[in-house]
C-alpha cells in the first residue's frame, strides 16, 4: 500500500512539471544538436526553474556554458589581436565568468589584462588619457584583486584628477565657467577630495546662478477700487514668488538688482470685479414621520405557533420511527435468543456422538474390521453439521440485532432533537407577546431654500523681456471665474419633520476674493513659467547650433547652462544625447550629477 502511495506521488509529480519543464529541455537540444549555444543555455536555464534537482539538464547546462566559454574565448582573442582591446577583454572575461573550471580562459584574461593595463600605462600622459581610466576600470570589474590593476588604476585617478583640475583652472580664467564646471565635476568623480575643487565648485556654480537667475519683475497692478483694490494688494513678489519651484534660477521682485539682469516685466490691471449678488431658488421635498401607534397581531408569534407545530410533528414522527425499531430490537432479540438455545441443545448432541465415537474407538482398537465404528462417526459428523447450520442462523441473528440497535439509536437521537425543537419553538411562542405596537407613518411637505454665490474678475496682463524690451503680452485678457457655489437650507419641524433643520453656509465674500487671488497667481504662474522655459530652451537650441558648427567649447557653455535651468525636467533623449557630447569632448557625460554637486 505505501508502494503504491509513493508511485501515485510520483506520478502527480511528474505530471506537474513534465509539460513546461520537457517542452523547455526539448528546445535547449534542439539548440545545442544546432550549435545555438546561447539559446541551449536560456531554454536549460528556463526548465531548472521548473525543476532545480534535475541532475541530467544541470549537466547539459554545464555543457552548454563550456561550449559558450570557447566560443566567447575564440571571439575575444580575434577582438585582441586586431587591437580592440577594450572589446577582446569584456568577451574574454564573459568567456571566464560562464566556465570558471576554464584554465584556457583563466590564463587568457591574464594576459588581456596585462595588454590592457599596459595601454592604459602608454595612455596616461597622452590626450587620450580617460581611456586609461576606461581601461584601468574594466580591468578590476572582472579581477577585482589583479594588484597591478589597483596601484595603476590610483595613478590614473591622480593624473586625470589633476588635468581636469588644470583645464577647469584655464577654462575659468578663459570665463568659461560652463566648461569649467564639467571638468570639476570629472575631477571629484576621480578624487572626491581633491585639493579645493569641491569649493571651486561652489563658486562657479554660484556664479553660473547669479548669471542664469531669470527675474519677474512684478509691478503693481492696477485696479479700480473695491474688491479689484483688495486682490491687487495681495498680488506682491513675496507671494507670487512662492508659485514657482525653488529649484529653478527664477526670482519673482519687486526691484531688480541690476540693470543686466535678465528675465520678463510683467504688470498689468484688475478690472470687472464681482461678487454674486446670491442666487436663490426653493424646492419641495417630502419627509416621513411617526403619527401615532397601532396594535396589530405579532406576526412573529404566529411565526413562532407554526414552528411549534412543525416541531411537535417532527417529534410524533420520531417516536413512531423510536417505536417500530425497539419492536424490530425485540423480534431480532427473540429470534437470536431462540437460535442461542438451539445451539446450546446441537452443541450438547455433538458433544455426546462425539464421546460414542470415541468410546467406540477405544473398545475396537485390536479389530480387524477395515472401518470400525462407521456408524457412531457418521452420526458425530452430522451433530457436528447441525451445530454449524445454527452457529450460521444465530451469528446472521445477531448481525440483525446490531443494525436494528443502531437504526434504533439514530431514532432515538432524532426524537431527542425533535423534543430540543419543542422545547426552544414553545420557549420562543412564549417569549412573544400575541401583539405588538406598530408606528403608524404620515408624510410631511416642507421646502428647501436654494442659494449659489459666485464671484469674478478679469487680469489683463503686459509683459516685456528685460534686456531687449521686447513685448511677450500685450494688455491680454484672463477671465478668473469661480463657478457658482450652492448650499442648502431648511426649517426644523420637530413636530412633525424634518425633525432637524440646516443652515445655509456660503463663503463671504472675503473668501472669495481670497479664491481669486490664488486663480490669479496660478495664471500669473504659467504665463511666467512659458516665457521661462523659453527662456532655457534658447540654452538648447544654441548649444545644438554651436556643436553643428564645430565650436564644442562654446556648446558646453551652453549646454550646462540649459541643464542647470532645469536639470529635473529634461527629455531622456536630450538627456543621452548631451551626455555623450560631453563625454566625447570633456571625458566626462554624468549629467545627472550636475544638480547634486
Amino acid at each position: 500500500m505505501i508502494f503504491v502511495r509513493l508511485l501515485v506521488a510520483l506520478l502527480l509529480m511528474l505530471a506537474a512539471c513534465g509539460g513546461p519543464f520537457r517542452d523547455a529541455v526539448k528546445r535547449g537540444d534542439q539548440f545545442a544538436n544546432a550549435g545555438m549555444w546561447d539559446k541551449a543555455a536560456v531554454e536549460y536555464q528556463a526548465a531548472l526553474k521548473i525543476e532545480p534537482g534535475d541532475t541530467d539538464t544541470q549537466i547539459k547546462l554545464r555543457k552548454m556554458k563550456e561550449k559558450q566559454s570557447g566560443e566567447h574565448l575564440a571571439r575575444g582573442k580575434a577582438l585582441m589581436a586586431r587591437g580592440e582591446i577594450e572589446a577582446g577583454l569584456a568577451v574574454i572575461q564573459n568567456a571566464a565568468k560562464l566556465d570558471p573550471n576554464n584554465t584556457d580562459a583563466q590564463r587568457t584574461l591574464d594576459e588581456a589584462n596585462q595588454t590592457a593595463l599596459k595601454k592604459a600605462e602608454s595612455l596616461l600622459t597622452t590626450p587620450q588619457s580617460h581611456e586609461a581610466f576606461v581601461l584601468t576600470q574594466l580591468v578590476l570589474k572582472g579581477s577585482p584583486n589583479d594588484p597591478r590593476a589597483k596601484a595603476l588604476d590610483e595613478q590614473v585617478r591622480d593624473a586625470l584628477a589633476e588635468q581636469s583640475y588644470g583645464r577647469a583652472e584655464k577654462f575659468q580664467e578663459d570665463g568659461k565657467k560652463g566648461n569649467a564646471l564639467i571638468e570639476l565635476a570629472a575631477c571629484v568623480t576621480y578624487r572626491p577630495g581633491f585639493r579645493d575643487a569641491k569649493a571651486m565648485i561652489g563658486d562657479v556654480k554660484l556664479q553660473l546662478q547669479n548669471e542664469l537667475t531669470f527675474f519677474v519683475l512684478l509691478d503693481k497692478f492696477a485696479s479700480g477700487g473695491g474688491g479689484e483694490q483688495a486682490i491687487a494688494g495681495q498680488l506682491k513678489p513675496e507671494l507670487v514668488a512662492q508659485a514657482f519651484d525653488e529649484r529653478i534660477p527664477l526670482r519673482v521682485v519687486g526691484t531688480l538688482p541690476s540693470k543686466t539682469a535678465r528675465g520678463v516685466r510683467v504688470g498689468g490691471a484688475l478690472s470687472a470685479y464681482r461678487f454674486g449678488p446670491a442666487k436663490a431658488a426653493t424646492r419641495n421635498e417630502q419627509c416621513t414621520y411617526i403619527k401615532g401607534y397601532d396594535t396589530v397581531p405579532n406576526p412573529r408569534r404566529a411565526d413562532a405557533e407554526r414552528q411549534v407545530a412543525s416541531a411537535e410533528q417532527r417529534l410524533a414522527s420520531a417516536q413512531r420511527d423510536a417505536d417500530n425499531e425497539q419492536k424490530e430490537v425485540d423480534r431480532y432479540t427473540k429470534d437470536a435468543d431462540g437460535h442461542q438455545r438451539d445451539l446450546s441443545k446441537a452443541q450438547s448432541d455433538y458433544d455426546r456422538a462425539r464421546s460414542n465415537y470415541d468410546r467406540c474407538m477405544s473398545s475396537s482398537s485390536s479389530s480387524s474390521s477395515s472401518s470400525p465404528c462407521s456408524s457412531e462417526k457418521s452420526s458425530m459428523e452430522s451433530e457436528q453439521r447441525d451445530v454449524d447450520n445454527i452457529r450460521s442462523r444465530y451469528d446472521s441473528a445477531q448481525r440483525y440485532v446490531s443494525s436494528a440497535r443502531d437504526r434504533l439509536n439514530s431514532a432515538n437521537e432524532r426524537r431527542n432533537s425533535a423534543r430540543q425543537d419543542v422545547e426552544t419553538q414553545s420557549r420562543r411562542m412564549r417569549d412573544e407577546p400575541a401583539t405588538i405596537q406598530e408606528p403608524h407613518h404620515e408624510r410631511e411637505n416642507y421646502q428647501v431654500e436654494i442659494r449659489s454665490i459666485d464671484a469674478t474678475v478679469t487680469l489683463k496682463l503686459r509683459a516685456d523681456t528685460l534686456q531687449n524690451k521686447t513685448t511677450l503680452l500685450n494688455d491680454e485678457l484672463f477671465p478668473q471665474n469661480i463657478q457658482p457655489i450652492q448650499d442648502e437650507g431648511w426649517l426644523a419641524r420637530p413636530a412633525t419633520c424634518p425633525a432637524r433643520g440646516k443652515r445655509l453656509a456660503l463663503p463671504n465674500e472675503a473668501a472669495l476674493r481670497g479664491e481669486l487671488v490664488k486663480m490669479t497667481i496660478a495664471t500669473l504662474r504659467e504665463k511666467v513659467q512659458t516665457m521661462y522655459e523659453s527662456y532655457r530652451t534658447k540654452f538648447l537650441a544654441d548649444a545644438r547650433r554651436l556643436e553643428a558648427s564645430g565650436v564644442p567649447e562654446d556648446a558646453v557653455e551652453s549646454y550646462v547652462r540649459y541643464l542647470l535651468t532645469g536639470i529635473k525636467n529634461i527629455d531622456p533623449k536630450d538627456s543621452k544625447q548631451m551626455g555623450e557630447f560631453l563625454r566625447k569632448t570633456r571625458g566626462f557625460g554624468r549629467i545627472d550629477l550636475l544638480g547634486g554637486l
